[in-house]
Parts: C-alpha cells; sequence; structure tokens
C-alpha cells in the first residue's frame, strides 16, 4: 500500500474510531533503526494522526527494520508497523 493511502487509512479509522471511545487510544508503531527513513516517516505518520485526532496517541518504536517488525506484528509486541513491501 502506498504512504500516503495508508495514511489516509489510518486517518479515517482514526476519525471513525473517535466518535466510540471515551479514553484516548495508544498504539505502538515499529520504525526501524534511527537515521534511517522508517523513523522519519513513523514521526510524521504520529504526528498527522494526532493532529487529526488527539486522543489517538500513535507511540514510536525503534527496531530493526522491516524483518523484525514482521516478527514484532506476528507476536502482538507492536501494534502496526512499517515493513517494505517485499519482505511483507
Amino acid at each position: 500500500m502506498p504512504p500516503t493511502r495508508a495514511m489516509f487509512t489510518l486517518c479515517l479509522v482514526a476519525l471513525l474510531a473517535q466518535s466510540v471511545r471515551a479514553d484516548p487510544l495508544r498504539l505502538v508503531l515499529g520504525t526501524a533503526t534511527p537515521g534511517g527513513g522508517f523513523p522519519a516517516y513513523g514521526a510524521a505518520l504520529a504526528s498527522a494522526i494526532h493532529e487529526v485526532d488527539p486522543d489517538l496517541i500513535i507511540e514510536t518504536q525503534a527496531s530493526g527494520g522491516s524483518a523484525e517488525n514482521v516478527g514484532l506484528l506476528r507476536a502482538g509486541t507492536v501494534d502496526l508497523a512499517l515493513v517494505q513491501g517485499e519482505v511483507a
């Protein structure tokens, strides 16, 4: 899924969920090692979602990258993760 499409989808989910929850929702987003593109994209995504819905909190978590993120998703350690298309 292209990044802009993924961001749109997450924002839409945030807007729909806003009407049914009372407490802030915290989600963990697996990114990658500091200094690469995934952490920068993850931070921008978390910021954009926070602007749309301040009660939806996306916490970024550094990881080893795509391969590790797939494992973290399977284990339920993170709620969301950035994964390169070829790995997914």
